[in-house]
């Protein structure tokens, strides 16, 4: 889970210090020295935007039903009387960094349409604007 879970977050900031880099290219004159620091972008895109938001998404999401705990399974009797196994895990905190990045996959394998991921239309509607809210504020980017 951490492994995925960096590169959910690197991947995504990633984006963002390009953006950054290109955009200080084309309103600086060609000045190389104006470019800025990698690191130090990939830093604060990672701690001061991803973070918080990834943070605060998770929890509507676990508001509006998505699944959200340490635990592996958990064992279910059927109806015609059979064992069945529901896989749980920490499905909110994934799915929010996996949308604010729009990294693909997902936590059951089938992206977002499973019931424990996308459990309501509140949350499909939350899923659907976090795809979009990271570019849309990329417009508006403007350094003083």
């Amino acid at each position: 889970m951490a492994g995925l879970t960096t590169q959910n977050f690197l991947s995504a900031t990633t984006g963002l210090c390009v953006l950054l880099a290109l955009s200080r290219g084309i309103s600086v004159n060609y000045n190389v020295f104006a470019l800025g620091n990698f690191w130090k972008d990939m830093i604060r895109g990672t701690l001061y935007v991803l973070l918080p938001l990834s943070f605060i998404f998770a929890l509507f999401l676990v508001g509006f039903g998505v699944v959200q705990t340490f635990s592996e399974s958990v064992s279910a009797i059927t109806l015609e009387g059979n064992t069945q196994i529901i896989p749980l895990g920490p499905v909110a905190s994934q799915v929010a960094i996996k949308q604010l990045g729009t990294n693909g996959g997902g936590y059951f394998g089938v992206n977002a349409s499973h019931p424990f991921e996308n459990p309501s239309p509140i949350s499909n509607f939350l899923q659907m604007f976090s795809i979009l809210i990271l570019p849309g504020a990329c417009v508006f980017y403007t350094e003083e």
